[in-house]
């Protein structure tokens, strides 16, 4: 499973010698974005594991909090 919506599969049909290429360079592309993100999230989880006051906290926090301490860290 590649993940590649219809639009990119499209591409691919219309062009078969470069549309395969670069819409996985693109999909790749993606891929490793998405993964930084989710190693950001995992890092910000431990810490807050590891520190209770963090935690307690935590559960007082507002989307908005939550939101600036993930594009902080």
């Amino acid at each position: 499973r590649a993940g590649i919506p219809l639009q990119e599969i499209k591409k691919i049909l219309e062009a078969p010698e470069t549309g395969l290429r670069d819409v996985l360079e693109r999909r790749l592309t993606d891929l490793n974005r998405e993964v930084r993100e989710l190693l950001d999230q995992q890092r910000v989880i431990a810490e807050l594991l590891q520190n209770p006051q963090l935690l307690q906290q935590s559960a007082a926090m507002t989307r908005e909090l939550w939101t600036d301490l993930l594009a902080h860290s």
